[in-house]
């Protein structure tokens, strides 16, 4: 029989709980963004920090009933995948906020209502790093072919004080996971470029860890006046409570 000690103890073997708010996301540029030359890859990077809540992918098997003699048994088909749910602080220059616009967009191709190739607007791969409290990758999902299916309306208003935010819900063909056994840093952990001006030349950051850089810009949104708690990046007087 189980009991709290052993809970305790197996705790301390795994090295502690999974945390929710420990996580980076890559999506690699697809073609239609590519080509129209808006936005860079460096754009795209940066919008990943800006990535305010992701979920992980779960999966839905379709059955059909099937009797061959005495009970119904439910039967298998086909694996059936539910969209992902993102939502993104928009930055100062709406580039978060236009380049999904611009995405969703170019799966039509303008007035002429003709849809774009498939293989044109999807993102070949999209990878969510769920990440321990040394910012290392211990479980890795992989979404390939995903394309945004929804980009959400955004409230304006001059009673609104809130920073302004868009959720978006991506589709994919099909994903795969790993539980890493070493720890892995990812990929978006690096920029391309050597160093990111914030506020002119007051505010610079170099390469880093996602956490460190993800800390590092909302405070610049917030002129450096938030509090950093326990992997906060927005203070725990920013709302979330101390459940981080």
């Amino acid at each position: 029989m189980s009991n709290i000690a052993d809970f305790i103890g197996e705790i301390h073997k795994s090295s502690g709980m999974a945390k929710a708010n420990r996580y980076s996301i890559e999506m690699a540029l697809p073609q239609t963004i590519r080509s129209i030359g808006t936005y860079s890859e460096y754009d795209f990077q940066r919008m990943h920090l800006f990535c305010d809540s992701a979920s992980l992918p779960g999966l839905n098997v379709n059955t059909t009933q099937i009797r061959t003699f005495g009970e119904v048994r439910e039967m298998p088909y086909e694996f059936n995948y539910d969209p992902l749910q993102f939502s993104f602080y928009v930055d100062g220059d709406m580039i978060v906020k236009g380049i999904f616009d611009q995405w969703i967009k170019s799966i039509q191709q303008g007035n002429t209502r003709n849809f774009n190739y498939y293989k044109n607007y999807i993102s070949p791969e999209m990878t969510i790093w769920v990440e321990n409290m040394n910012d290392d990758a211990m479980y890795i999902v992989k979404m390939y072919e995903a394309y945004p299916k929804t980009v959400s309306a955004v409230q304006i208003g001059y009673d609104q004080k809130d920073i302004m935010k868009v959720t978006v819900s991506m589709m994919y063909k099909y994903w795969d996971a790993e539980v890493t056994s070493k720890p892995l840093v990812p990929q978006s952990a690096y920029v391309n470029r050597s160093e990111l001006n914030l506020q002119g030349d007051t505010q610079n950051f170099t390469t880093g860890s996602t956490i460190n850089r993800a800390v590092n810009l909302i405070n610049g949104i917030f002129n450096d006046s938030t509090i950093i708690s326990n992997g906060n990046p927005m203070g725990d007087i920013g709302g979330f409570g101390d459940g981080w």
